[in-house]
């Protein structure tokens, strides 16, 4: 019975660097894509913190902090990870406070 919970401990512990490593690895990533790609890096999006779960298998649910012109705003995540790659993409409709706040500033 004890090495049953002590494997159970280990396997938790396991898991939960798991999740910090994608945590980490999603966050970089996603700060990356906001500093270079041409859609995004004029709006000095920045990502405050990536909290993630496991969906089923390697597929995980994620939610970024996005800070905005000041404002934290949450972004839900999709994330694959295959034990040393992470894919992740935001769900549709995800970024559009930024068009939001363009649409505000011209009075619509």
């Amino acid at each position: 019975m004890k090495r049953i919970i002590a494997g159970l401990l280990l396997s938790f512990a396991l898991i939960g660097c798991d999740t910090s490593s994608i945590e980490e690895t999603v966050k970089s990533s996603m700060q990356e894509t906001f500093n270079t790609d041409a859609n995004f890096k004029g709006y000095n999006l920045k990502v405050k913190e990536v909290l993630v779960v496991n969906n089923a298998g390697n597929s995980y649910k994620g939610m970024a902090t996005v800070i905005y012109k000041g404002k934290d705003y949450k972004v839900p995540v999709d994330i694959t990870s295959d034990g040393s790659r992470v894919m992740w993409q935001t769900e549709p409709g995800s970024m559009l406070f930024i068009v939001q706040d363009a649409l505000n500033s011209f009075g619509w």
